[in-house]
């Protein structure tokens, strides 16, 4: 073999490993930060720093771990995509300050605009549905609060939806406002704890390997559960009795 295959082996088997998946408490962690951006706009001017798309990026980017334990929730990346553009192009409009559309394009970009707002509604929905499921199989005690937050916030964001004078009045602006911050201290709340149930869980097997290996005459297996063998072996010696 040659000095050139040699130096070649090992960078070939460095491409080929595979990336670790990221944990479930990861994943379900980087979604409630894409919650605050959703739910919060702060503006320097025409430029929202917490922009919606970010959401979508980080939703996507978690699909594939929480995926592998409920199969079901993959199905949304594809919506999850074509919401994370929407939101991207209204990000540029805004930034760039441009206005309403006119003439014909008013009534493309408003079909678009309320097919994205359906779109959102059964997104969001199904992804907390996928949560609450996730935390049914992974034995933790969210699942009863992720149900009571999707259905209050798929009513309240149908609500918003509708061709109310939401913002004509001061009243109703405080009332959105003081809303969507309800609503991001609770899914933030909710999915938080949901992520530190998960990482007491994977956090579980480690914690009992370090103590099982601190206890003498414990052996820790981590498929086989931990068996216990005796501290010390005892030797019977058979005396020979001469009668």
């Amino acid at each position: 073999m040659t000095e050139q295959n040699m130096n070649r082996e090992p960078q070939n088997s460095n491409a080929q490993e595979p990336q670790a998946p990221m944990a479930l408490s990861a994943a379900v962690k980087k979604i409630a930060w894409g919650y605050i951006f959703l739910h919060l706009n702060i503006n320097l001017g025409t430029l929202n720093i917490l922009p919606n798309w970010i959401c979508y990026l980080n939703i996507n980017q978690s699909l594939d771990s929480i995926g592998e334990e409920v199969p079901s929730i993959k199905l949304l990346r594809p919506l999850g995509i074509v919401l994370g553009i929407w939101e991207g192009i209204q990000w540029v409009r805004t930034a760039l300050g441009m206005g309403e559309a006119t003439g014909s394009a008013v009534y493309f970009y408003t079909a678009l605009g309320l097919l994205a707002t359906v779109v959102s509604l059964y997104f969001h929905f199904q992804l907390l549905t996928d949560l609450s499921v996730l935390a049914e199989q992974q034995g933790c005690p969210q699942k009863g609060r992720l149900l009571t937050l999707r259905t209050v916030r798929t009513v309240l964001m149908t609500l918003f939806a509708l061709p109310l004078p939401w913002l004509e009045y001061e009243v109703f602006v405080f009332l959105v406002l003081a809303v969507q911050l309800i609503i991001t201290i609770w899914i933030c709340s909710v999915l938080f704890s949901l992520k530190n149930s998960l990482l007491e869980i994977e956090n579980g097997p480690a914690e009992e390997a370090a103590e099982s290996e601190s206890r003498p005459g414990t052996t820790y297996w981590p498929e086989g559960g931990t068996v216990h063998w005796p501290e010390e072996s005892p030797c019977k010696e058979e005396e020979d009795s001469v009668e």
